[in-house]
């Protein structure tokens, strides 16, 4: 969903890949953007807990 919005937003303000600088309205969007894949990375990660249980079955 919000890499459709930075697609957008590349293409509204003129910022070529792979520059991540530009408009501030543009760099609003990539943050957001990146904030949201980095959050998100927490939650698909397992933890090494699961992992030691998964382990010794």
């Amino acid at each position: 969903y919000f890499a459709l919005h930075v697609g957008k937003a590349r293409l509204k303000y003129k910022v070529t890949p792979p520059a991540v600088t530009g408009s501030p309205e543009f760099e609003r969007i990539f943050r957001a953007h990146f904030c949201y894949l980095s959050g998100s990375g927490v939650h698909i990660c397992p933890s090494p807990v699961l992992l030691g249980i998964f382990r010794s079955c």
